[in-house]
């Protein structure tokens, strides 16, 4: 959409909107790993989570592929045929994911006593402990790589490099207290 609503600086727009979907799509993943934690008991957690990330691994992988053969199947000059079909098709199973959202069971939530660090302390310390290191670190390769390296033959390392990491973590189930 942004040739059509933008006629200059596209590029910047473009990087733009892609990082405002990037920092919304990353809100709600706090909110989801706490809904996940609570749902999925402790031992089984590690096998859960390594088997649930090489399956959507593997799905965005096989995903590309269709996506690049459609986009090759309706390569025409002016032709958003494409296009219209993969982004439809997104709305369709995301709609769907909402449904099966809306049906999760939520348990009751437990008052108990907090010891984790909170936000303010967190950021106070970022640079002391392994945990504030590791964020550090996390966020400037994210930061660091520009986005249309993303694509093709890196995304494909990416994801595939994913998956085979996961695998062990996947054939350990509770070995690993949280």
């Amino acid at each position: 959409m942004v040739p059509f609503l933008f006629h200059s600086n596209q590029v910047w727009w473009l990087l733009g909107f892609m990082t405002l979907s990037t920092v919304v799509g990353a809100v709600a993943n706090p909110a989801w790993g706490s809904m996940m934690s609570d749902l999925v008991p402790v031992r089984l957690r590690g096998k859960y989570f390594g088997t649930r990330g090489m399956i959507n691994g593997l799905t965005m992988l096989v995903f590309s592929f269709i996506a690049s053969g459609i986009l090759t199947a309706f390569d025409q000059a002016g032709n958003f045929t494409g296009y219209v079909i993969i982004f439809i098709a997104a709305m369709v199973f995301r709609l769907t994911s909402w449904f099966f959202l809306t049906k999760q069971y939520e348990p009751v939530q437990k008052a108990s006593k907090n010891d984790s660090p909170g936000m303010v302390t967190l950021f106070r310390q970022v640079g002391s402990t392994s945990l504030g290191k590791f964020i550090c670190i996390l966020y400037s390769l994210i930061f660091v790589l520009p986005y249309p390296a993303h694509t093709s033959l890196f995304t494909c390392c990416t994801i595939l490099t994913s998956v085979i990491s996961r695998l062990p973590w996947s054939l350990a189930p509770g070995r690993y207290p949280t």
